[in-house]
């Protein structure tokens, strides 16, 4: 059994100064697809680097889709050379008594901060989304591989599931389907009006937490639409239903109703438009964590200048106090 990662007061103060860094994505990891039997889903990975000492980290952001509370996740990260056997294995472990839970989405507010932060439960929501912030010291030589693990999920009730699953979850494009089913798709798109707001992007994927929707978005498993575009879920299983995709494209041929693509300008745009899609999430995540940064120097000055203002105020109480002193004294 992986038992959790338990921090000391030293680590947890270290892992708050991460919090002060600015980085640079190194590496971005694609986790788009679904997990099939997993309690928690991996959104986001990436390999970043601190502008300032070059130190590396590595970040995750995961998605309660256990319909429970969880109280902890334990990881670890194999990271290889040449060898098919890692040189390295590093468990971490988020939870709220580590302060590893990092940027939370979706979550419960319980109240705000003295610093006009929030503070959210003690437990991560069905559907809530953490980690993002969660920095990963790995060490500085040379790895040609990094996996992740998912160790151990420990829920709010006390139950644990210890899955020790590799996190292998790309997704198919949706560009990447023959040109008959592209076509097909199209005769058979109710939701058209959609696509130029939240355009197809992949294949959707039905697991028995979560499902991938066409646009990309991952939602729980009971969510009957998509919470991102509202594509209705069970459309999608029927039109992506290889038999039906089949019978589609086939009633097309029988009419002489089919369309060919410019071959060229469509593998150009095809992998242009995907290196576009990850760029722009790489950049809205060093967007994200360097908020992060200055949103925590900014608590940071003010958790310093708490002393100074308790000492002026008492200063300005007894400079009062004398003062009041003197004047009953001169009048009487």
């Amino acid at each position: 059994m992986t038992e959790a990662v338990p921090y000391t007061p030293k680590q947890r103060k270290e892992m708050r100064k991460n919090l002060l860094r600015t980085f640079r994505v190194v590496e971005y990891f694609d986790f788009s697809g679904v997990l099939p039997d997993s309690p928690v889903q991996v959104n986001e990975g990436y390999i970043i680097s601190d502008l300032e000492t070059h130190e590396l980290f590595a970040s995750f952001a995961f998605q309660n889709t256990s319909g429970k509370q969880i109280m902890s996740l334990d990881i670890r990260l194999l990271l290889y050379q040449n060898a098919n056997v890692p040189y390295e294995k590093k468990s971490f472990t988020y939870s709220y008594d580590n302060m590893t839970f990092g940027e939370r989405k979706n979550g419960i507010v319980t109240k705000k901060g003295i610093f006009g932060t929030k503070q959210y439960t003690y437990y991560i929501a069905v559907g809530e989304t953490f980690g993002r912030s969660a920095y990963i010291p790995i060490p500085d030589s040379y790895f040609r591989k990094i996996e992740l693990e998912i160790s151990k999920v420990t829920f709010s009730d006390g139950s644990f599931v210890t899955p020790k699953m590799i996190v292998r979850n790309q997704c198919t494009d949706f560009t990447e389907l023959d040109d008959a089913k592209l076509y097909a798709f199209t005769r058979m798109n109710i939701y058209a009006a959609a696509e130029e707001r939240y355009p197809t992007r992949v294949v959707p994927q039905f697991g028995e937490t979560a499902w991938l929707c066409c646009c990309g978005q991952k939602n729980l498993a009971t969510s009957e639409k998509c919470e991102r575009c509202m594509r209705d879920r069970d459309w999608q299983k029927h039109v992506f239903d290889a038999s039906v995709m089949e019978q589609k494209v086939e009633e097309l041929k029988a009419a002489n109703d089919f369309y060919r693509p410019d071959k060229t300008k469509y593998e150009t745009s095809k992998n242009f438009e995907k290196e576009e899609e990850i760029q722009k999430r790489i950049a809205e995540y060093e967007a994200a964590m360097k908020r992060v940064a200055e949103q925590e120097r900014r608590r940071e000055h003010r958790r310093k200048m708490i002393i100074p203002k308790i000492l002026i105020f008492i200063a300005v109480v007894i400079a009062i106090s004398q003062l009041c002193i003197y004047l009953f004294g001169v009048f009487n």
